[in-house]
Formats: structure tokens, C-alpha cells, sequence
């Protein structure tokens, strides 16, 4: 098989008609963080520099959309709660302090599951 001119050779031809070839760019990193990537290559966590970018890339993408998603449940929560009567809200107010102990979260989870609705 022949290539026209000026068309990539060999396999990145090939990945370009198949559709894997996959764009670069250039991007600045600070040098500790550069070397924390190569320590992890070195170590044989990664094949290469770029697939441990790209994964941490991804990473940092899908950690901002649960943020993203964690604040819309607030706003909608806060929302809801401005929307009920005194008592419900301080019902609610307390439940969420208490929730911020850890003793009390241990407690209620082994009572969820003495009644069959938590996690075993």
C-alpha cells in the first residue's frame, strides 16, 4: 500500500483513518509535579508521562463534575428547606449537626441495620 504525499507514514496513517490517533498540545506543569508523574512511570504505574497526564486529566474532569453536581443537591436542598415550616428546618439543622459526629454516624448506621436498611 502506498501513501500520498505529504500524508503520515506507517502507523500513524493508520490511526488517523481509523480514527485512534489522538491530538497533543503543549501544556506547562510545575517541576514537582513533573517529577512526581516520572517518579510513578519509573515505577511502572504508567507507560509514559502523557498517559499519566491524560489520566490525571480525567481524573480532575470527573472530581469537578461531582462538585459541580454536590453544590446543584445544595442549593436545592437550601432552596427546600427555606420552603418549610420552623420546626422542620430545626429538626433538620440539628440532624445535620449531629451527622458531623462521628460516634452519632456510627450509631445510626448499625440502627439502619438492625432494621434492614443499611448496608451490610
Amino acid at each position: 500500500m502506498v501513501e500520498g504525499a505529504g500524508e503520515p507514514r506507517g502507523s500513524e496513517a493508520r490511526k488517523r483513518r481509523t480514527g485512534d490517533l489522538k491530538e497533543t498540545f503543549s501544556i506547562s506543569i510545575h517541576p514537582q509535579v513533573r517529577r512526581a508523574i516520572d517518579k510513578e512511570v519509573e515505577d511502572g504505574l504508567w507507560d509514559s508521562r502523557s498517559q499519566a497526564i491524560s489520566h490525571y486529566l480525567h481524573l480532575g474532569r470527573e472530581v469537578d463534575k461531582q462538585i459541580r453536581e454536590l453544590a446543584k443537591q445544595r442549593v436545592l436542598m437550601f432552596d427546600a428547606l427555606s420552603k418549610t415550616e420552623e420546626a422542620d428546618c430545626e429538626f433538620i439543622f440539628n440532624f445535620l449537626s449531629l451527622m458531623e459526629n462521628r460516634e452519632f454516624r456510627r450509631r445510626l448506621k448499625k440502627q439502619m441495620e438492625v432494621v434492614g436498611l443499611g448496608q451490610k
